[in-house]
Formats: structure tokens, sequence, C-alpha cells
């Protein structure tokens, strides 16, 4: 999010920023069988904190949660969370034209129950958690409740949308928000003009979380499949939960010479992999739409991702990089032996096209898209 509101701040926009995060109870900590929630909730913040990023005011307010992944919210944990943003916004004279919300399903309760002080056109950014969450028979509630509520709807991916719209034949307006790279990558682009040609010894790169939805363990199983006949090198990037099982994973498949384990790096660190990599594979399942995808594409790396998610539409199977079947080992390994041995007319004919669909997703375009979008009636 903060991508974006910090391209409107330079556009003119006054911009407030509230981020509602999940806080369960201390004594969760101690119980094993939570490690995930753990993982996927922030608990390191205290209490609500205030800073300024690049001209956006953040506030980062914590909503206590009892049960993981229930979205159900106390009555006296709504009109807490209510009073302290009735109270940032009169702090700060805020009155908004446009109110954006993502993550709009899991916050319903909240915004609810703002809605004689939200008066402005209302816009909802839907993410794979929300279509999951309306996918149960009993939230039909709340889905007639929103498509009332707002006056827009915006969706991370063409997937999102897609499955949005067998929920409901609701006529709310509906556009898409997908996330960009940065400007600057772009402008660096004349170093990455030897990838055209086929490497003497293959760099492939995955960069993101270890865990179960990202398909490390495929991509690690399907090179095995193909260690014998290819020179390569697979940087992984990221940390989480299944880094011991994966690190165990390569042993098993005697891959240790070739993959390597590189933890947390920062964002203009990888990056800086990237653009000394020549493949980028991360076949991820669910997902709504990684960055990273456009940002090895303006790296001017070959792409690889899975079909029918979040990067599905923006990129094209041997147009601008190439799409799997999700957790098929076989296919995977056909294709990187395909991309291996492509000859270097098509890897520039590749390489060129998904450029230029970086060159469409850099951060400044999409944060205009995205509030034109909202705008526009």
């Amino acid at each position: 999010m903060h991508y974006f509101a910090k391209e409107w701040v330079k556009a003119g926009h006054n911009v407030l920023v509230i981020h509602n995060y999940v806080k369960f109870p201390s004594m969760y900590s101690k119980l094993p069988f939570v490690n995930d929630v753990k993982w996927n909730y922030k608990e390191d913040y205290k209490g609500v904190t205030y800073s300024k990023q690049d001209g956006v005011d953040v506030y980062l307010l914590p909503v206590n949660r009892y049960i993981p992944r229930y979205n159900y919210l106390f009555p006296v944990d709504v009109i807490k969370q209510k009073k302290i943003i009735i109270d940032i916004m009169e702090k700060h004279k805020f009155q908004p034209d446009l109110f954006l919300c993502h993550f709009s399903v899991s916050q319903w309760r909240i915004v609810k129950s703002l809605k004689k002080e939200i008066t402005c056109k209302k816009v909802a950014i839907l993410h794979n958690s929300d279509i999951n969450y309306l996918n149960r028979q009993k939230n039909k509630k709340i889905l007639n409740e929103i498509t009332s509520y707002y006056d827009k709807f915006g969706f991370r991916s063409e997937k999102i949308y897609n499955d949005f719209n067998k929920l409901t034949e609701s006529k709310n307006e509906r556009f898409l928000v997908h996330s960009g790279a940065p400007d600057k990558i772009l402008s660096n682009s004349s170093k990455y003009q030897d990838k055209v040609f086929n490497p003497q010894k293959i760099r492939l790169i995955y960069a993101g979380n270890l865990i179960p939805l990202k398909n490390v363990d495929v991509t690690l199983k399907a090179l095995a499949l193909i260690k014998d006949q290819y020179d390569f090198q697979f940087e992984i990037i990221g940390t989480g939960p299944m880094e011991s099982q994966l690190k165990g994973l390569v042993s098993q498949l005697e891959l240790e010479d070739k993959v390597e384990f590189c933890g947390y790096k920062s964002r203009e660190q990888v990056i800086e992999k990237m653009s000394k990599s020549d493949y980028f594979i991360m076949v991820s399942s669910p997902e709504t739409f990684g960055i990273t995808y456009i940002e090895a594409m303006a790296c001017r790396c070959i792409v690889v991702g899975s079909k029918g998610e979040g990067i599905d539409g923006v990129m094209q199977d041997k147009i601008n990089g190439f799409l799997v079947k999700p957790r098929d080992i076989e296919e995977l390994a056909n294709t990187l032996s395909y991309i291996f041995d492509i000859k270097s007319d098509e890897r520039e004919k590749i390489l060129t096209n998904s450029y230029k669909t970086a060159k469409e997703y850099t951060e400044t375009n999409v944060a205009k898209r995205y509030i034109d979008q909202a705008i526009i009636d």
C-alpha cells in the first residue's frame, strides 16, 4: 500500500493511512500449535504507533483477535477501533474525499461502524483472503452488505476479479489494482543486454517468504529431475517456517552444490541479485499478485509463474514469460528444460516483451491508474 500512497503524495494528494493489524493474546506465544499464527500476524508492534513515511501519515492500530483465522471482532473491540480512527481524523482535521479499504471483508465490521463519519465515495480493494471468506456460504450476508455499501470494487488480480464476478451479479463498477516496480529499475537497463545470450552457467533466483503456498519445494523437485542435464545455480532469498524443511529437501535431492539459501535481503539487495540472474522462478498458489514478478521482468529475467494465479493475464505464456500448472513438478521441469535451451532470438523476444510489460507496471504508472479509476464516476 505504501508504494501507492507515496506516489499519490508526490502527485499532490493528502493521504492518511490507517492500518489495522491483528494482535492475539500474549499467552498464544507459549502454545506450540499456533506457530503459523505467529508467522502470519504481526505481534511485535506495541499499541497505536505513528510515523511519517515519504510524506504519508501512517498509523498502525492493533486489533484484538482471539480465534486464529476467524474474522469475528467483539463489539467492544469494534467500538474501540472506531473511536481511535475518529480521534486520528480529528487530530489531522482530515475529512476524506475518497475512502479506500484494502482487505475489505476482514475489516467490514470496523468500516460499517464508521458509516456516519465517512460519507465520501468508498472503494473496496479485494485480496485473495477476502474472496476465500466470501466463498463460505454463511457469508452471503456480508457480501450483500458490502456490495450495497461500496461504490466501486478494485481487485488485486484478474483471478480475484473473476472469482468475485462468480459470487455476485451486483452492478458496482470494478477495476484492477496491480502493484508496481520501482521506476529506477527500468532506468538502468543497458547492463542487462548480455542476458540475450544463453549463459554457460544458468543463474536462477527465487525471492519471497518460505511458506507452503510459494511452492519452493516444487521448484527444487523439478530442478532435481534435470540436474544432470544443466549447469545451474539456484539462489533462494527469504526466510520462513519452511526453511529447515527446504534445506533438508535440498540435501535429500542432492542439490547442495546447486542451491544456495541467501536469507533475508532488502528490496534493493533483491533487485541487485535479480540483475545478475537469468531466470526468476516463483510458482505460488494461491497468489494475489506478486510484485517480485514485475521486478524480475524489469531486471531482464525470464520469469516462470503459475497458471490461473495473480500474474496470469499480465504474463502470457511464451510471450513475455512462462506459466505452469501449480504443483505440477513434471510440467515445471519440462518448462525449465525448454527455456534453458531456447535460441537467442526467442530469448530476446521474450525479454523485450517482458521489459515492455514491466514499463507499464512502474510504481508511478500503477498508482496513477489506481487513483484515476477509483475517482472517475
